[in-house]
């Protein structure tokens, strides 16, 4: 494993051409797994925003918010990555080209997929697309991507930027890491207990 600082930067060595550093909040019991074994476990729903994955945020305050707020933690890690991979194997949805991309399958799709594997009707389409443009790559034998990344609305309420004279309209990053071999080392930012 590679030697990383407490920012999740890795200390002297070489970088790919997309690299960020990810913010992933969990639990302590899941935490202490994760720091154990060296691997993150893997997000899968029939509704994951970015598809199957091991989820990272752009930013420590998100993962914290991630914690606090939607899983109702009071006691969590949150633990930081260095993320490298080769642009090509890079699905980005705030990218143009991607973007089109990602509505072209969602036209050929439809509502082919309404409901979710357990019959309930499904809210978020995102994953069904993600997973057939990875299937469709797999089919045709082509390496499927290997991190997957979108901006949301998410924990981004600023009461004066809602105001019309403003056009600045904060994202909340996230990244989906599909390989595992993208994650280039753990560490922990910081612990809340």
């Amino acid at each position: 494993n590679v030697d990383i600082d407490k920012n999740g930067h890795k200390v002297g060595t070489l970088m790919a051409d997309w690299v960020r550093t990810g913010y992933h909040g969990t639990d302590i019991t899941c935490g202490d797994t994760i720091l154990s074994s060296n691997k993150f476990l893997v997000s899968r729903d029939d509704e994951e925003w970015l598809g199957d994955g091991v989820y990272f945020f752009q930013y420590p305050a998100d993962a914290k918010w991630w914690c606090s707020s939607i899983k109702i933690l009071t006691d969590y890690y949150v633990l930081v990555a260095p993320l490298e991979s080769d642009l090509n194997y890079v699905f980005d949805l705030d990218n143009p080209e991607d973007i089109i991309h990602f509505q072209e399958y969602a036209q050929k799709l439809g509502n082919r997929f309404k409901t979710r594997r357990d019959g309930e009707v499904r809210k978020l389409y995102n994953a069904v697309i993600i997973k057939q443009i990875q299937a469709t790559f797999k089919i045709k034998g082509l390496k499927p991507f290997a991190i997957i990344t979108g901006s949301f609305n998410q924990n981004r309420l600023f009461p004066v930027l809602s105001d019309k004279r403003f056009n600045v309209k904060p994202k909340q990053v996230q990244y989906c890491v599909c390989d595992q071999q993208c994650i280039k080392g753990i560490a922990v930012k910081e612990k809340v207990c």
